[in-house]
């Protein structure tokens, strides 16, 4: 073929959990995801948070309090120690969050008060 090869085509199906890497000869090669903890994930989801809660903000020109609620005591305490005492993961989130709010716009909820959480924990499958 001339020597050209096209890019892969990467494909990923969330409820296998798998990547798909496709090549030009469909070749299919299947590699297990990793999985983020829960911990992680509430904590992308804070970055999240606070990224919107500033655009919102921003964009209707008005500055109030606002309030950060979260049910995970691992993301106030990661928050509590700052960017600098973690692996990068975490500490480039920690610094996202960071640029957006501060500790005392965190406050901690129950997960069984968080109406956040209520479509996830109240579903049956």
């Amino acid at each position: 073929r001339d020597g050209l090869r096209s890019s892969p085509l990467l494909a990923s199906d969330r409820f296998s959990r798998s990547r798909f890497d496709i090549t030009d000869n469909s070749q299919i090669e299947v590699a297990p995801l990793k999985i983020t903890s829960i911990p992680r994930l509430e904590l992308q989801a804070a970055v999240m948070g606070t990224r919107m809660a500033t655009t919102v903000i921003e964009e209707h020109d008005r500055n109030r309090d606002k309030f950060y609620w979260t049910d995970s005591k691992t993301v106030l305490t990661w928050l509590k120690n700052g960017a600098r005492s973690y692996k990068p993961f975490v500490a480039h989130r920690i610094a996202a969050i960071e640029e957006n709010s501060t500790l005392n716009e965190w406050r901690w909820v129950p997960t069984k008060q968080n109406v956040a959480d209520d479509d996830a924990t109240n579903t049956e499958i």
